[in-house]
């Protein structure tokens, strides 16, 4: 059966039963039994899961199994796993600005001794200079005169320095 033929909830049913996913169902036939079974099949692909058929107890078990926010929907995320997310992994990406707190930056610009920094090791180039994906810059409201000095000792770069920190060495 063509996924793009499920017109029906009959059709629907039959590609669930051979199936046991709910991927490729149009969402307006999915049930709530497919919808838990499918989860409890299959609980990593929280994302495949409409958000209006997640539960909290999903939420829970998803992030208990797999320590990590990255296909939690905002809506569900807590300070709580935000905490733990931290905690083991030290990694910005996937924290919701919202959440993002001035010690947070200060960890990850003591580790990395610069403004800006990547959690990933994906990098192209352009125009010349070394571009990263996911690449973060400190919210100029945590930047201080001295971080900015140690940014410069370390990248000689003042790309990412604000204009009001920027000093006469560094100009040169």
């Amino acid at each position: 059966m063509n996924i793009l033929s499920i017109n029906t909830q009959e059709l629907a049913n039959n590609y669930w039963n051979k199936n046991k996913t709910i991927i490729g169902i149009p969402e307006k036939f999915l049930t709530n039994d497919m919808i838990q079974k499918h989860f409890e099949n299959e609980d990593y692909m929280l994302s495949s899961i409409p958000k209006k058929y997640i539960t909290e107890d999903m939420i829970n078990i998803y992030f208990d199994k797999y320590h990590t926010i990255a296909d939690i929907p905002l809506e569900f995320i807590n300070e709580n796993m935000i905490d733990k997310y931290w905690n083991e992994y030290h990694n910005i990406s996937f924290i919701p600005e919202e959440y993002r707190t001035k010690e947070m930056y200060n960890y990850l610009f003591n580790k990395n001794k610069s403004l800006c920094f990547t959690d990933s090791i994906y990098a192209v180039i352009i125009d010349n200079e070394l571009e990263f994906f996911n690449k973060y810059v400190i919210p100029e409201e945590y930047i201080t005169q001295e971080m900015c000095n140690v940014h410069w000792d370390n990248t000689h770069s003042i790309k990412e320095i604000p204009k009001k920190y920027i000093t006469e060495r560094m100009k040169l």
